[in-house]
């Protein structure tokens, strides 16, 4: 199914928090914009910030990793699903994620679920990452899924567990410093069909919304959800239209392919005539 883009920050705006749209969960140590990224401001406990606005429960949320190589198990990079709104030690949440643990290029790369702020390790592996990679989770149902700038990782980075069922996409990084744990570029979607998609970007300065490849920008948020609802609108009806015009065409075709004495058990599309 088609990534219907929900949600995306740059992070291009001046520093201090990461603003309206997200809501931090370790509340000691919440996220910090500095030079136009997004770093954590703990090295134990990390930062995790989850995406505001209601999302659907199959999601995925990806980001660019801007930082990479420092020893220590201390320092990742990463994007959490289904983050509930609970904070401190009664956080939930998936996470992907990649450690700066080595000199590279293969980097520990794993799958866990937080519950309770517990982290229990699904699948662990080291796998090769480079500064300005996207790391991508996907949670489809009970299935779990990585991805490596849109490839999917494949083997046991495709797994299942059903321990969380609904929540937020955000993002989650451990840091010390400006130099580590660096995320940048964050984007969000759900699934659907149809081949439409949406996108939000906030800067300072601007909203552009994307809807099937036509780009829009706005000087607010208002207007911006105006334009796109419009396009949501006009996509539902014209998705209902079709939907009409080919059950009209099935029911004609059966009208047209029954013998004269042909009476159906459940009568669904047609009335045949005495």
């Amino acid at each position: 199914m088609a990534r219907l883009t929900v949600a995306a920050d740059e992070f291009n705006r001046e520093g201090g928090p990461l603003g309206g749209n997200w809501e931090d969960l370790i509340t000691a140590t919440p996220f910090l914009i500095v030079n136009s990224v997004a770093r954590a401001t703990s090295v134990i406990a990390g930062s995790a910030a989850r995406w505001r606005d209601a999302v659907g429960p199959n999601q995925g949320a990806g980001i660019e990793i801007r930082s990479l190589g420092n020893l220590s198990t201390d320092f990742w990079s990463g994007v959490i699903l289904r983050a509930s709104a609970d904070l401190d030690a009664g956080r939930d949440f998936y996470v992907g994620r990649v450690f700066e643990n080595s000199a590279g290029p293969n980097y520990t790369t794993e799958i866990s679920v937080v519950q309770d702020s517990t982290i229990t390790v699904l699948h662990s592996a080291a796998m090769p990452w480079v500064i300005g990679d996207r790391l991508e989770l996907e949670a489809d149902g009970s299935i779990l899924r990585m991805f490596r700038n849109g490839t999917p990782l494949g083997g046991s980075f495709t797994l299942t567990d059903t321990t969380l069922s609904s929540g937020q996409p955000g993002i989650f990084s451990g840091s010390n410093s400006s130099t580590n744990g660096i995320l940048d570029n964050f984007q969000a979607w759900v699934f659907g069909t149809g081949g439409a998609g949406r996108a939000k970007y906030r800067s300072s300065e601007k909203w552009e919304v994307e809807w099937n490849g036509v780009v829009r920008t706005f000087r607010s948020a208002f207007d911006a959800e105006e334009w796109l609802d419009e396009q949501v609108s006009k996509h539902n009806r014209e998705l209902a239209l079709a939907r009409a015009k080919e059950r009209a065409r099935i029911a004609a075709r059966i009208k047209l392919d029954a013998p004269s004495d042909f009476r159906p058990l459940v009568n669904v599309f047609w009335t045949p005539e005495d």
